[in-house]
Order: structure tokens, then sequence, then C-alpha cells
């Protein structure tokens, strides 16, 4: 999950200078402690590249809960009622 999606994480012109051309397509999929959203727009903004997104949880929709089955906990704040954490006497 993403501490904080406001902060940047990576110097885009830096790494523009460092692969030394501009994408066309920017893929992404598990950015955890690399890139985050803010870093995935400041992208966007040089490069005007299309950026794709593989999503293989709910992690870039929720903002950090992966698998939400039917609870919306992730909207108001998640809590020791997650359906995803499973009490230690049920293993």
């Amino acid at each position: 999950m993403s501490k904080d999606e406001t902060s940047e994480n990576i110097s885009v012109k830096n790494l523009i200078a460092q692969i030394n051309f501009t994408p066309d397509f920017i893929i992404t999929g598990m950015t955890d402690g690399f890139i985050n959203s803010t870093d995935l727009l400041n992208l966007y903004k040089i490069t005007k590249a299309e950026i794709f997104n593989v999503t293989v949880d709910m992690n870039h929709f929720t903002g950090g809960c992966h698998y939400a089955w039917n609870c919306k906990g992730y909207i108001d704040g998640c809590d020791e009622k997650c359906p995803a954490i499973i009490e230690g006497k049920k293993i």
C-alpha cells in the first residue's frame, strides 16, 4: 500500500534523463515502494505517454485495501472488523 499518494517518490526529469528517451506508453503494475499516483501523473505531464496500470488487486482503487469484497471500510476507515483478516483461532 502507498503511504502517501500526494508525495513524489521519484524525480521524473531524472528518470527520463536516465532512460534517454520519451516513452509513448508506460505500463505499470506493482508500484508499491517505487512510484505512486502522483508520480504517474507527473510522468504523464512530461511525456504525454499513455499510461496502462495493470491492477492485480483493488489497491489502486481503494487507496490500500487489496481485496474489499463487499466491505466499504476503505471509504470510512478500516478497523479490526476487516474481512480480510483471519482471527487467530480460525487458523
